[in-house]
């Protein structure tokens, strides 16, 4: 039976994988209004002015001035840095899986085919924003750190993890939630007590020198949170936060995602349905509590549950750890509870049955984009009047979200 899961998970991820490829080779998309401004961004800085004033990080505005330079910063290119960034981080899943969460090969390829057919980390892999780039560079950060607990070059393995930090940190300031997982590195590392402090001090000046250089905490803090929290009051906005973040989990948990999730909310079946695989996942977490997997999820959705806006794509650079976890938990309460024979069976494969089905019918609906109004609009877009770059360097307005960013981005990138 274990075999037979593992070559259909393997299928799965194979032929699923084929779409991802395939969406390189359709015209330019955008996602929401941060895709447009960072390739706005990205084009300013190739055109050799400045960086104009964003709350946005850097780091994915420069590998997009390397695909310019390159001849590649196109559809085509946008697509292979978020493969690259996809293959990466589900890589470094494989090794955390198998080290920190005490995964079998055969779990660990179902929770990969479940990653594959999210529709967000679909839609995800065919526009340009750096939420899978993301995904590589965290990854890869915290199986640095887990490989430092048990190697004898321990010292190496934390270095690489903090560049690759620091990697995250450019790309998503969300990335900070990777701190407290190194700390916790640190004190599992082999070693004297005075070679942990060492190194400890030294992270901890390396977390000082991430944050300052990287994090626009102006421009996500006072420009868009605090805002917020002003004019609605902290309870309100917390108890909006919680509303949001249960949609999210049940976008993430049925995989329905915009808009067709918005047509069923009401349906008591995605309720109770989210309810279960949240509560699932909040055992499995308790259950590897000790895992750098468990430090670094708790601490980013800590962040999330505070930040003020209804985001799905936040969730895509934990969406392995989400399904796993909720994994640990089902097998916990499964070997806890008495269900009739057949049962467990029947429900999983159920479930498995309804994730493949979402999975192919958001990948179809992704690779017919260009065909859909929003394609068409993008497209007509390429020809609209819009602003230089040489225009908004010498403007230099105090926020780029102010300025009309889609033609621009559509017109210099949608060759």
């Amino acid at each position: 039976m274990n075999k037979l899961v593992l070559v259909a998970a393997l299928c799965i991820s194979a032929v699923i994988s084929v779409g991802y490829v395939a969406q390189a080779f359709g015209p330019l998309r955008l996602g929401g209004w941060d895709s447009s401004e960072y390739l706005v961004m990205a084009a300013v800085k190739s055109d050799g002015y400045p960086f104009p004033k964003t709350r946005l990080p850097i780091g994915y505005p420069v590998a997009v001035v390397g695909l310019d330079r390159i001849g590649l910063a196109n559809q085509a290119g946008f697509v292979a840095l978020n493969l690259i960034g996809l293959t990466i981080g589900l890589l470094a899943f494989i090794a955390i899986g198998r080290g920190e969460l005490g995964l079998s090969a055969v779990e660990i390829a179902a929770v990969t085919a479940a990653m594959l057919l999210d529709r967000t980390v679909i839609e995800l892999a065919a526009v340009p924003q750096p939420d899978l780039l993301f995904f590589g560079a965290s990854m890869l950060a915290l199986a640095s750190f887990s490989r430092a607990i048990t190697s004898e070059n321990a010292l190496a393995w934390i270095a690489a993890g903090v560049a690759a930090l620091a990697v995250s940190v450019s790309l998503r300031s969300i990335g900070l939630a990777l701190l407290p997982a190194s700390a916790w590195a640190v004190c599992r590392m082999r070693g004297s007590h005075i070679r942990r402090a060492l190194v400890g001090v030294a992270l901890a000046v390396s977390w000082v020198a991430i944050a300052m250089a990287l994090v626009k905490w102006r421009g996500y803090v006072v420009g868009v949170a605090a805002p917020t929290y002003r004019s609605m009051g902290a309870a309100e906005v917390l108890k909006f936060d919680l509303a949001y973040r249960f949609e999210e989990l049940a976008d993430l948990a049925t995989n329905t995602h915009f808009p067709f999730f918005h047509g069923l909310q009401l349906v008591a079946w995605i309720r109770v349905g989210a309810a279960i695989f949240g509560i699932l996942a909040l055992i499995g977490i308790w259950k590897s509590r000790m895992s750098l997997a468990a430090v670094y999820s708790i601490c980013y959705f800590g962040i999330l549950l505070v930040w003020p806006a209804l985001m799905p794509r936040f969730w895509a650079p934990v969406v392995p750890f989400v399904f796993a976890f909720t994994w640990i938990g089902a097998k916990a309460m499964a070997a806890r509870l008495t269900f009739p024979r057949g049962v467990i069976p029947t429900v999983v494969g159920a479930y498995c049955c309804w994730i493949c089905g979402m999975g192919a019918y958001g990948m179809v609906g992704s690779l017919c984009w260009g065909r859909t109004a929003d394609g068409k609009i993008l497209a007509a877009l390429r020809e609209e009047p819009h602003l230089t770059t040489a225009e908004i360097a010498r403007i230099n307005p105090d926020d780029l979200a102010t300025v009309a960013n889609r033609p621009i981005a559509a017109s210099r990138f949608g060759r």
